[in-house]
């Protein structure tokens, strides 16, 4: 019984590691949020150049996807859609924010951190946008130009939260379901071999007081 227990609890051991053996990423990146003022005149589109600071923190090569859904591609349109990073580089991810309407828009870019072998877990994090359009005054020569921006010459964008973004799928977080599992598996062998053992010690105690009658 013993014995048998001691393997069960190698093959387990060995399972567990193998799941343990799943490399992790760490997503970070900057421009979590901006909002832009930029002026339309309702002919002409305003194009703005922007793009998000993405950065591998990882000690290996990751792939980096940038997604949008059907309503942000109304007025965002990516132009780095997807790439590879090399370790502890960081890259500006461009994409184009084109309105012709006044309104406000709202979107986000959804930026997927993955490693380049077929067992690497990856995450996600996403950056919103959001376009308040105004009608152009004339200030500026005109609604095609994109350097109208507002009150402030800042490239479009009047609020940019430029604070690092980071997300990650830790080794130990991918552990806690298998450890779970495993953990209940390995009691109840336990419970059932002692429920086995119980057993074959009242028969041997019967089998011996028959002997001695």
């Amino acid at each position: 019984m013993i014995k048998r227990l001691g393997v069960m609890v190698v093959i387990l051991f060995i399972v567990l590691v193998s799941v343990g053996a799943v490399s992790a990423i760490t997503g970070a990146m900057g421009n979590a949020r901006m909002i832009l003022y930029p002026e339309v005149n309702g002919l002409t589109y305003t194009e703005i150049e922007k793009s998000l600071l993405i950065k591998n923190v990882n000690n290996e090569s990751i792939n980096i996807t940038l997604q949008i859904d059907e309503e942000t591609g109304k007025f965002i349109e990516l132009i780095d859609e997807s790439f590879i990073l090399e370790p502890k580089t960081e890259k500006k991810a461009q994409f184009i924010v084109k309105v012709k309407e006044e309104g406000t828009y709202k979107g986000k870019i959804a930026v997927f951190f993955s490693g380049l072998g077929k067992q690497k877990a990856g995450v996600a994090l996403s950056s919103e946008v959001i376009v308040i359009a105004r009608k152009d005054q004339g200030s500026r020569g005109g609604g095609g130009d994109s350097g109208g921006v507002g009150q402030e010459d800042t490239g479009g964008v009047i609020s940019d939260e430029s604070g690092e973004k980071k997300s990650s799928l830790t080794t130990s977080g991918l552990l806690i379901v298998p450890v779970l599992v495993l953990s209940i598996i390995l009691v109840a062998l336990m419970i059932i071999m002692m429920k086995k053992r119980k057993k074959g010690d009242k028969r041997r105690k019967k089998v011996n007081a028959r002997r001695k009658k």
